[in-house]
């Protein structure tokens, strides 16, 4: 129990400052954290996205859901771009689903982009 517990305080989200950032990175097995988890993209059983009202902007974030864990992260980290692009390419998300999360401003929008289905 205290091996989950130590991994899960690895990946979850620590308050976030100009200088603490994710660095996500994709590959063709699927994607990662650096020095965090590696996730396969079999093992990813839902992906959310969302919106978060920085007061006078608003950032996309990404919620990955495996059977063990969930992790997330946001637009401004390092590698978002590359994994949303690995992403579309190697699960069947939710088409139009940026659009959907980035409207209206202002409210979270939160939108289900990939649900795999468990036998």
């Amino acid at each position: 129990m205290k091996v989950i517990k130590n991994l899960i305080a690895k990946v979850l989200p620590q308050k976030r400052t100009s200088k603490s950032r994710s660095v996500i990175f994709s590959t063709q097995e699927g994607c990662g954290f650096v020095g965090g988890p590696t996730i396969t993209w079999e093992e990813i059983t839902q992906i959310e996205a969302y919106k978060v009202d920085l007061f006078s902007v608003d950032s996309i974030c990404i919620e990955i859901h495996t059977e063990e864990f969930s992790v997330s992260f946001c637009e401004e980290d390092e590698g978002y771009n590359n994994f949303v692009e690995a992403m579309e390419l190697k699960l069947a998300t939710e088409q139009d689903w940026f659009s959907k999360v980035s409207q209206p401003p202002f409210e979270e929008s939160r939108t289900l982009i990939y649900n795999k289905i468990l036998p």
